[in-house]
């Protein structure tokens, strides 16, 4: 193994001259050129993308909270659909039932894209469409 001795001045000297500032004692030192600065404003600035990515994906709503909200309003429409049955069969069908069968029915075709579903909203709101026609031809 071969060990050789000390660099010659002039090589440390040209290195240390392209990574920052010397003195001619060969002291190292930083200028104050506000580069700290810099990179603390980066920082801040990442992280503010950072906190806005977040925020913005908890405002999209995913797939579970689509079918969460699908699967309620089904369900409020076929509450409304028993109570619609039942008063038929009673013979006392309010109005405001049947009005409010019809705007849940809009309000979920407008939200649905599949067809097998379009087609049954389709059958409730013709029927309770039906039902309102009645009631004006009875009063």
């Amino acid at each position: 193994m071969r060990i050789t001795g000390p660099k010659k001045s002039s090589q440390v000297s040209a290195k240390a001259r392209t990574g920052g500032s010397t003195s001619a004692s060969g002291s190292f030192s930083v200028s104050d050129s506000g580069g700290a600065i810099a990179a603390a404003s980066a920082g801040s600035v990442r992280s503010l993308t950072a906190v806005d990515a977040l925020i913005s994906i908890q405002e999209v709503p995913d797939a579970t909270a689509r079918r969460a909200k699908a699967i309620a309003r089904a369900e409020n429409i076929l509450e409304m659909l028993e109570e619609i049955k039942i008063a038929l069969l009673s013979g006392a069908l309010p109005r405001s039932r049947v009005t409010k069968l019809t705007r849940l029915v809009e309000e979920a075709r407008g939200e649905e894209s599949d067809a097998d579903l379009s087609g049954v909203l389709d059958e409730i709101d013709l029927r309770a469409r039906v039902e309102l026609a009645k009631l004006e031809n009875a009063a």
